[in-house]
């Protein structure tokens, strides 16, 4: 038997409490010192997690799935400087983590032309390097004044213009032509170690495009949705969140609430398992102001994947004033049995059976 049983629809619930409510809105505040630790604190995150996926990438790289991986270190990192530092403006924060995001995946390509011209280096010298690099650069120049110039430059000129790849190679002199000259020799999706697709000049591009919008974004979500969380302006700290329900579906709180109204509804029990379409209820408050700063509330709509895993969609969030706590957490509470109740009612279960 069910602790909490659902409702037939034209059953009306009791009216606990009223009271005159707005829409929710995030604090926005910030102080410029804590935003310029904010964005210096994400420009070291951004160097970190570009140098670990360059590190990673020399051995191997998973597309789409790594790129991820990053944004989610990226927003996470984010999320908790911002709450550490007190800086409340979703708009802010969203840039920020995507212009953190950008800065990781480029900081990423930067190293690994560090790494190519590092090779090169090694391979022939600095000098002689810088030297063929010049030759490589101004080719044409030095092709039309061919007969000008010494014997063994002649030579060079002649050995670059009879190998195009070298040419190409050598002409790798900056940051810029390096992401140029790796587009042209295409990102190769491999699988499990075999040859794979060459995705060319321009679908390299989108490509990392693409990889570049994956970390972003996630940035950008991730730190928006922190630094949207409900504060407390009195005693500047984040406010804590407490959960209620599950609440049956006939017994939608969003119209009520909206209204300012609080009714007391049934609350699943333990013994009856949250269904689709449930609702779930989220309280913020701020326990060092007891009672002097607001509640915000947060209705969210439950779901359950094939998996079965419970899914929260936020659906509501509304300001109530600090003297609703109370009558907001009765409303929303349980009411547990009287004392006995529950044994009788186990007693009466079995009787019920034994005499089926």
């Amino acid at each position: 038997m069910n602790e909490a049983s659902v409702p037939e629809e034209n059953v009306t619930f009791p009216e606990v409490a009223r009271f005159e409510v707005r829409e929710y809105c995030a604090d926005g505040g910030f102080a410029f010192g804590s935003l310029l630790q904010l964005c210096g604190g994400l420009g070291v995150v951004g160097i970190i997690l570009g140098a670990i996926a360059h590190f990673v990438g020399q051995y191997f790289w998973f597309i789409l799935i790594f790129p991820a991986l990053i944004g989610l270190g990226v927003g996470g990192a984010g999320a908790v400087l911002l709450r550490k530092l007190r800086v409340r403006n979703p708009i802010i924060c969203s840039f920020a983590g995507l212009a953190a995001g950008v800065f990781a995946m480029t900081t990423m390509h930067y190293l690994d032309y560090r790494a190519f011209n590092d090779r090169m280096t090694g391979a022939m010298g600095a000098e002689q390097l810088d030297f063929i690099r010049q030759v490589a650069v101004n080719i044409e120049q030095f092709q039309q004044d061919r007969e000008n110039l010494p014997e063994d430059l002649q030579l060079l000129v002649d050995d670059l213009l009879a190998d195009p790849e070298a040419l190409k190679v050598f002409q790798v002199n900056s940051f810029p032509a390096f992401m140029n000259y790796s587009a042209e020799l295409g990102v190769e999706l491999s699988h499990r170690g075999r040859k794979g697709m060459n995705l060319g000049y321009t679908g390299s591009i989108i490509y990392w495009l693409v990889e570049m919008l994956i970390v972003a974004g996630l940035g950008f979500v991730l730190m928006s949705s922190a630094a949207a969380q409900p504060f407390c302006v009195a005693c500047h700290e984040w406010k804590k969140e407490k959960e209620y329900g599950p609440i049956p579906p006939l017994c939608n709180p969003q119209e009520s609430l909206k209204e300012g109204r609080v009714l007391k509804y049934p609350i699943r029990g333990d013994n009856d398992p949250v269904q689709p379409g449930d609702w779930n209820v989220q309280l913020w408050t701020c326990d060092d102001c007891e009672g002097e700063s607001g509640v915000d509330v947060i209705l969210r709509l439950i779901s359950i994947d094939d998996n079965k895993a419970v899914q929260y969609k936020d659906v509501e969030k509304i300001s109530y004033p600090a003297e609703a706590v109370a009558p907001l957490v009765y409303a929303l509470t349980r009411d547990e049995p009287a004392k006995g109740e529950s044994a009788a009612a186990a007693e009466q279960e079995e009787d019920e059976s034994q005499q089926a």
